[in-house]
């Protein structure tokens, strides 16, 4: 039988074998009158295999509380004595087996036994004095405190009284308490938390509750109170990235420009060099247009130039297109992560994303021109290359028919 088996059996047979009203608990002594029936014998055996049983007159007996047998198990006598003594099994609560008497029935947990909501308020009285513990030592959450209560100061609410009871009794009407407890522990890591926390507790209206009775009150809204907490901090949050986000975003901003301006730059140099190189190869192959390989060097030269000047918008094209490559991805993670903020950066975006459009055709331009001159240059140096090569028509005067006149001199 293990030992949970026999702290059952106990109980029972203490219920139907215990003369109602005999029983008597002072300190650590529980004393009790025993009916001499059938069981009477199995009670004293099952007794005495768990505590020392002393008999102290006749069928009146008395065993000691705090003297079980059994390792980690103890033992009380209603839940007075259960809160109590809560620093005796405060450390193996979860591996222990607890029974607790009361005056026509028993609550007995077992070791390793998960919550169940009918014994709530014995699973929940554990954590609750941790709770308690853990707000005590937390000097962020109370500013002073007290065995009765705790004195929370709020920006937006002053001094508020946060009052509990060591014995709460309404725990049983709460749902397990401990993941609570695991969740405000780690949201309270973070300070600004506790202050918003703080700020939250007085909105599901714990003012208009009793001093005492606030604290509970709170446990039994504290999901609420968390889930507006964790909003509110994440909007703080939020927008204190948004502000870093938007003073980064300004340096890069600038960074966006200063690219685009050099690729401006380098799309002027071949704006002003067209004209200038194209008016000279043309004006060059007139002046020698008898000399066809002359021509066609010169031909030759302006294909070279036409190439690296395409190659050198290409260059200034994929720049381009790496800078709209990162405008567009900044954009949209801004986008996803402060979609409420983003109409701040809107305005900024559309600049670059039309001064980029702009300069792309722009380059697109030049590219047509640049490959349009070099058929018109070619076209142009082929007809003077023919024109040169063309025969010279004569027109022969017979020299016996010209008539030569005299002019007497003076």
């Amino acid at each position: 039988m293990t030992n949970s088996e026999q702290l059952k059996l106990f109980a029972s047979l203490f219920y139907k074998c215990v003369v109602g009203g005999s029983v008597e608990h002072y300190g650590k002594k529980l004393s009790f009158k025993i009916k001499q029936d059938e069981e009477f014998e199995e009670l004293l055996k099952c007794t005495d295999e768990i505590f020392e049983l002393e008999q102290v007159i006749g069928l009146k007996y008395e065993i000691d509380l705090k003297k079980v047998k059994h390792i980690n198990s103890y033992v009380f006598y209603k839940y007075e004595d259960f809160f109590r003594r809560y620093e005796e099994y405060k450390d193996v609560f979860y591996s222990s087996n607890i029974l607790i008497l009361q005056t026509d029935s028993y609550i007995l947990k077992i070791e390793n036994e998960k919550f169940r909501t009918e014994k709530g308020l014995v699973f929940n009285y554990p954590i609750y004095r941790k709770l308690l513990s853990y707000l005590k030592h937390n000097s962020e959450f109370a500013t002073i405190q007290d065995q009765s209560q705790f004195v929370l100061v709020s920006k937006d609410f002053g001094v508020f009284n946060l009052g509990f009871k060591t014995n709460e009794f309404k725990l049983k009407e709460i749902d397990n308490l401990e993941p609570k407890l695991n969740k405000l522990k780690t949201l309270f890591e973070k300070k600004e938390f506790i202050q918003f926390f703080k700020e939250n507790i007085l909105s599901v209206g714990l003012h208009k509750y009793d001093i005492n009775d606030r604290l509970i009150e709170l446990i039994k809204h504290i999901d609420i109170i968390l889930n507006l907490t964790e909003r509110d901090y994440e909007n703080y949050v939020l927008n204190f990235s948004f502000e870093k986000v938007k003073a980064k975003f300004k340096d890069e901003r600038n960074k966006y420009f200063e690219n685009l301006d050099k690729n401006i730059e380098l799309v002027n140099k071949q704006v002003l060099s067209l004209p200038l190189t194209f008016a000279a190869s043309v004006f060059a192959a007139y002046q020698i247009k008898d000399k066809s390989w002359i021509l066609f060097l010169i031909l030759l030269v302006y294909i070279f130039y036409t190439i690296i000047a395409n190659r050198t918008l290409n260059i200034s094209k994929y720049s381009l297109d790496r800078i709209d490559d990162d405008v567009k991805n900044e954009k949209e993670q801004i986008e996803k992560n402060y979609h409420r903020n983003f109409e701040d950066f809107k305005r900024d975006f559309t600049n670059i994303e039309n001064k980029i459009s702009k300069i792309k055709n722009l380059t697109k331009l030049l590219n047509f021109t640049f490959i349009f001159l070099l058929i018109i240059f070619t076209v142009f140096v082929t007809f003077q290359v023919y024109s040169s090569s063309s025969p010279t028509q004569t027109i022969q005067i017979p020299i016996e028919k010209i008539k030569l006149i005299e002019i007497d001199s003076i």
